[in-house]
């Protein structure tokens, strides 16, 4: 299925409540601030972010996939971004972007996908925020089409050092991999595609189960259920056991960090027609347990984890349907209390993090997919002792 759209404005308009006077926006947090010249144009109908640095000043640039092809915006180390470059690509259009180093030549590369489509075509930089096609690309993923992907991951499945590449079909309810041999080639490992539920939406990778290998979380937005899939170190996935979890109301996102401090892997759940975070603790092993919901706005989208207001403790950012990302701050111990919420233009689907300036802290940065836009905010340090 395609991405929801937000409501009508007309709709939204019709369940405010009636007021001679418009309802004040809330201040904006003392730990963030916008950066300046933000919100930043990144073209027509944007679809996914990434964050890495493209041109090797050693600052965060974006890659951003889109109506428009492939746009980057070079980072200015304060949290400004220029200099857009965009290449054009066949139709359809790109929607899903992922940022790695696909041929060991120590620049950033780009694996892109369409939603209606089973390839991926992959993209060499050139250091310079600058990207044409690897010899090759695109390459097919195996599962038949036409094609409904939604997932899209660049991780190590097999240990070799290279990149390897994952995708999720919807229709197919199947995830490709393709393992990478470091000089921007791609096969199918054995297995491959993997049964993943009914409906695949965005990956997770990471390691669940403390063995050192890369393991996968993705949601079925039609089976209301998580699949968590344990990889063999070679390219192999299989569920874990007692997987799938069931999830209500569907998911939609997931995010994988340890949110209580005991060095394991937890789970983040969104779900885009509920106004709830589902939260899971991993216990290093491959075992899961709930945790109280979090109310986070009127429909979350992607979900980002970082310590946004300099506690020391991950918190977690979220686009809603009402056009805005909310915040809710953690206590270190996997529990959260409400945070503030920031105006973010219309469809925040994808939020992200990145330390934009240089100071050590999680920057937000919030792709509005209807005006074509993206905010930033910047991590502020918190109040302190006047120096002496």
């Amino acid at each position: 299925m395609r991405q929801p759209r937000p409501l009508p404005a007309a709709l939204l308009l019709l369940a405010l409540p009636v007021s001679c006077a418009a309802e004040p926006s809330p201040p904006p947090p003392a730990f963030l601030a916008p950066a300046p010249g933000s919100p930043f144009p990144v073209g027509d109908e944007p679809a996914d972010l990434a964050v890495g640095d493209l041109d090797g000043d050693g600052v965060p640039d974006l890659a951003v996939a889109g109506a428009a092809g492939v746009t980057a915006l070079l980072g200015d180390g304060r949290g400004g971004f220029g200099g857009p470059r965009r290449l054009r690509l066949p139709e359809p259009s790109p929607h899903r972007v992922a940022l790695g180093d696909l041929d060991g030549d120590g620049r950033l590369d780009a694996a892109v996908t369409a939603h209606d489509s089973t390839v991926v075509t992959l993209l060499r930089g050139d250091g310079t925020g600058g990207f044409a096609p690897f010899p090759g690309s695109p390459v097919a993923t195996g599962i038949p089409g036409p094609g409904h992907n939604h997932g899209l991951a660049l991780a190590d499945l097999d240990g070799d050092g290279a990149l390897d590449l994952l995708t999720g079909d919807q229709d197919r309810g199947a995830i490709a991999v393709l393992l990478g041999d470091g000089r921007g080639g791609f096969a199918p490992a054995p297995g491959s595609p993997v049964a993943a539920g009914e409906g695949v939406y965005p990956l997770a990778v990471g390691d669940l189960d403390g063995d050192g290998r890369a393991d996968v979380a993705a949601p079925d937005v039609v089976g209301d259920r998580l699949v968590l899939l344990r990889g063999d170190g070679r390219g192999g996935l299989a569920p874990f056991p007692g997987a799938p979890i069931a999830t209500r109301p569907r998911p939609f996102h997931v995010a994988l960090a340890d949110l209580d401090g005991d060095g394991a892997l937890d789970l983040v759940v969104s779900h885009d027609d509920s106004d709830r975070l589902a939260i899971w603790l991993g216990d290093g092993e491959g075992g899961l347990r709930p945790a109280p919901d979090l109310p986070l706005g009127p429909g979350s989208f992607k979900v980002a984890v970082a310590d946004f207001d300099g506690d020391g403790h991950p918190d977690l950012a979220s686009g809603g349907r009402d056009h805005r990302v909310h915040l809710v701050l953690g206590a270190g111990d996997g529990t959260f209390r409400p945070g503030p919420t920031l105006p973010a233009g219309r469809g925040p689907w994808t939020v992200v993090t990145a330390d934009l300036d240089g100071d050590g802290r999680g920057d937000l940065l919030a792709l509005a997919t209807e005006d074509g836009t993206v905010s930033v905010w910047l991590q502020r340090p918190p109040p302190g002792p006047e120096p002496r």
